[in-house]
C-alpha cells in the first residue's frame, strides 16, 4: 500500500503543480487582455474627441455658411416681391388694343437698344483684338526705352 499511496501523493502535487502554472499562464492573459482592453479605450477616446473636434468645425462652418448665404436670400426675396408688383408684360383679353399697341412699340424699342449696345460692344470687342489694334499696342511698347 505504501507504493500507491506514494503514487496518489505524487498525482495529486503534480496536478496542484499544474492548477498553479496554468493560473500563473492565465494572469498573464488576464494581463495581456487588460491591457488590450485599456488599450481599445484610449483609442476609443481620442477617436471620439476627434470626430467631436471634427463635428463642432462642421457645425461651426454650417453657421458661417448660413450667414453668408442669408444675404442673396434677402435680395432675391426683395426682386422677387419687386417682381411680383410689377406689371405684367404678356397680352391680355381685356386689355385696350391702343394700350397694347403701345405697350409692344415701347417692348420693341427696347429690344432694339439693347440690340444696338449689344453690337457696340462687340465691336469695341473685336477692335481691341484686331491686328492692327495688336500692332499698334507691339509698336508702342517697341518705341518705350526698357528698364
Amino acid at each position: 500500500m505504501p507504493i500507491s499511496t506514494q503514487t496518489t501523493d505524487l498525482n495529486v502535487s503534480r496536478s496542484v503543480e499544474r492548477r498553479w502554472e496554468a493560473g500563473r499562464l492565465g494572469g498573464v492573459w488576464g494581463w495581456v487582455w487588460a491591457a488590450l482592453v485599456v488599450g481599445s479605450l484610449v483609442v476609443a477616446f481620442f477617436s471620439w474627441r476627434d470626430l467631436w473636434r471634427r463635428g463642432k468645425a462642421l457645425f461651426g462652418e454650417a453657421n458661417a455658411c448660413t450667414e453668408k448665404l442669408s444675404a442673396p436670400w434677402a435680395r432675391l426675396e426683395q426682386a422677387t416681391a419687386a417682381a411680383k408688383t410689377n406689371t405684367p408684360t404678356g397680352p391680355n383679353i381685356f386689355e385696350d388694343l391702343a394700350t397694347h399697341r403701345e405697350r409692344v412699340a415701347t417692348l420693341g424699342d427696347k429690344k432694339r437698344e439693347r440690340r444696338v449696345a449689344r453690337w457696340e460692344r462687340r465691336m469695341e470687342a473685336a477692335q481691341e483684338w484686331s491686328l492692327t489694334a495688336w500692332l499698334a499696342d507691339r509698336q508702342a511698347a517697341q518705341r518705350e526705352p526698357s528698364a
